[in-house]
């Protein structure tokens, strides 16, 4: 991939997660990046095609996220909360409305052959890790509860349930996912979660 396609990935990945999808036209996207809107479409042929191209490319980013942080962590439950204190600091920065708008594009994943559910496999060497720690009982099914976490996870963001209104992102997350992940844990998993949950800032 040549470097200027590499610039509007990045900026286009950017602009969407700040203003919303919908929001952002390749005229703003050429003008943030200081070339010609044609330049844009020499790489991308249309604006669908360039939003795959960006959830593609995060989908990757997330996956090396995830398999370097569990070889940096001490145990599997320090490897969780390692990835929640990430993905709050990207939820502070990012517009709710991105989400929304990805819901909208449903039907252009599905019609360019994206899968909707991410590459797991990474998360599942958290959970496979914590059994074998002793951190997460051992009659889990561990694609099974991957996939639970994963969706218990993403449901803490589903706005339209929670508006921010409402409840705190820190209330939604300690209620709904962090209480799954006891429900999951051995007693020596849960002193782990009590040890790092102790002043964790998780009010993304």
């Amino acid at each position: 991939m040549n470097d200027c396609k590499n610039r509007i990935i990045d900026q286009a990945a950017l602009m969407f997660q700040s203003y919303g999808i919908r929001a952002v036209t390749m005229d703003m996207l050429a003008s943030s990046l200081g070339i010609s809107k044609r330049t844009i479409y020499e790489n991308f042929r249309d604006k669908d095609e360039l939003l795959v191209t960006v959830m593609r490319c995060m989908e990757e980013k997330r996956k090396d996220l995830v398999e370097a942080t569990l070889k940096e962590s001490g145990n599997s439950i320090e490897a969780i909360f390692r990835l929640l204190r990430v993905t709050g600091d990207h939820f502070r920065r990012m517009n709710p409305v991105f989400y929304s708008d990805l819901k909208k594009y449903q039907h252009i994943f599905e019609e360019r052959g994206v899968c909707s559910m991410p590459d797991l496999s990474g998360s599942l060497k958290i959970i496979e890790q914590g059994i074998a720690e002793g951190s997460f009982t051992g009659d889990l099914n561990p694609e099974l509860v991957n996939r639970g976490m994963y969706g218990i996870f993403r449901l803490t963001g589903d706005f339209d349930l929670f508006p921010a209104s409402d409840f705190s992102r820190e209330a939604i997350v300690r209620n709904i996912y962090i209480n799954y992940l006891k429900g999951i844990c051995t007693p020596k998993g849960i002193r782990l979660i009590e040890k790092y949950l102790s002043g964790f800032d998780i009010s993304f």
